[in-house]
């Protein structure tokens, strides 16, 4: 199902609210997938099938041989009642400590790595220092809420956007620029929604105009996608 993983799960949703009980049956490599944008709906406890089938599978024998295998799960997902946790999901409690690692900068990256954080390319560790340095660039303070951002609804405060500008060898200075996009994110007409929970090649990109394109230094005009510039978080207009 691969990205449709997220429509099928919010069609489970929808079916669930008209009173309907129903199920979503995903490839047992999408079920974190599926949880995930059960919680961006706001129903973390419906049930998911995990399926052996592989994700755009045409073989119908493939097909009969994996739906046989979790038909019981089916039919118990339809007809078992609800568990208490089920009706009542537990939520989470956040880790508030600031500290996440300490080591070296190379231990950093790796330890970053390990985890999933990122996806190999050096990162910038987010010290309190360095985090401090990056609130300069903005008057709001840091724990200003702008919005809760797909998938998970997480808080975007000023300061995790501080904490991912740093991680990207960011500049102060771009603050503004960065605020501005994320808020564009939260935009229900940008619909960030259907990608950001997609497993398909979806990546946003920002078309930045006016004179802040010369103040940051944003490749524009000839050769835009070249290098030469630390800004470069998204198109610099003409």
């Amino acid at each position: 199902m691969r990205a449709c993983t997220k429509y099928c799960t919010y069609d489970t949703i929808l079916v669930e609210e008209l009173g309907k009980p129903a199920v979503v049956i995903v490839n047992k490599g999408f079920v974190a997938d599926a949880k995930t944008a059960a919680s961006g709906r706001g129903m973390p406890g419906v049930r998911i099938i995990s399926s052996p089938v592989l994700a755009n599978c045409t073989v119908l024998e493939e097909i009969d041989v994996g739906i046989s295998a979790v038909m019981k799960d089916i039919v118990d997902g339809l007809t078992k009642p609800l568990t208490a946790e089920e009706k009542l999901p537990l939520s989470k409690k956040e880790d508030n400590s600031r500290i996440a690692f300490k080591g070296s900068l190379k231990e950093v990256n790796r330890f970053f790595y390990k985890r999933g954080w990122t996806d190999g390319l050096p990162v910038m560790p987010p010290t309190a220092e360095e985090v401090a340095e990056m609130l300069t660039g903005t008057d709001l303070a840091s724990d200003h809420v702008i919005g809760k951002l797909i998938p998970r609804l997480g808080k975007v405060t000023v300061e995790k956007i501080a904490i991912n500008a740093v991680m990207a060898g960011a500049l102060p200075t771009y603050m503004p620029v960065l605020i501005a996009a994320t808020e564009i994110l939260m935009d229900k007409r940008v619909y960030f929604g259907q990608f950001g929970v997609s497993t398909g090649a979806f990546a946003p990109m920002w078309l930045i105009n006016g004179p802040i394109r010369n103040d940051l230094h944003i490749n524009c005009k000839t050769g835009i996608l070249s290098p030469g510039d630390i800004a470069i978080p998204g198109l610099g207009g003409p």
